[in-house]
């Protein structure tokens, strides 16, 4: 009967620690879940955890990591999936799918749409903005101008979703409302 507790114990400990890797217990996380449990600022260990397989690529470069797995399901499609970190924190979620159509975006639009409702009344400086933010890069590239079509939704919680189509590929990117670069006050 001891014995039994204990690895009833056990269990319930184990089972205690999966979930609050996969960010369920967070309390002050925000209530966007990308997908499989993947949260807003968790970690590329916990988001591994969620994924529940390793990544196929992943790298590092002074405060931010990049992890990525190259062939995920989205919709209907194939795709490449990279969750771009900053400080060890979640700030940004990117689907690539080759070789599609203004059919194949449309397609997609038309599902966000029918997910998170009417696009949002913005134009795309947000996102050059929060990406440039989370990259690090130079905010005054307006890259764009390479979309020949794209659609943004921001959500009640603060996340923005872009959804892009360039020569023959399809992006959509989900952006953590909380993406403000950390400042270096070192020195100062």
């Amino acid at each position: 009967m001891e014995c039994d507790m204990k690895k009833l114990f056990a269990l319930l400990c184990a089972l205690l620690l999966l979930t609050v890797s996969c960010g369920a217990l967070a309390e002050d996380a925000p209530i966007f879940n990308f997908r499989n449990g993947v949260r807003w600022e968790m970690t590329p260990e916990q988001v591994t955890a969620c994924e529940g397989a390793e990544p196929d690529v992943s790298r590092e470069e002074g405060t931010q990591t990049g992890v990525q797995y190259l062939k995920v399901g989205v919709s209907k499609y194939s795709a490449q999936l990279i969750y771009m970190f900053r400080d060890n924190q979640l700030k940004l979620a990117m689907y690539g799918i080759a070789d599609t159509t203004e059919d194949d975006y449309a397609y997609l639009d038309n599902a966000l749409v029918s997910l998170y409702g009417a696009h949002a009344d913005m134009d795309g400086t947000v996102v050059i903005e929060a990406v440039s933010a989370i990259l690090q890069e130079d905010p005054t590239e307006n890259y764009l101008d390479a979309y020949s079509t794209y659609s943004i939704w921001q959500l009640e919680e603060g996340t923005v979703i872009f959804l892009g189509q360039m020569d023959g590929s399809t992006e959509l990117i989900y952006i953590n409302p909380n993406y403000q670069a950390t400042l270096d006050v070192t020195g100062l």
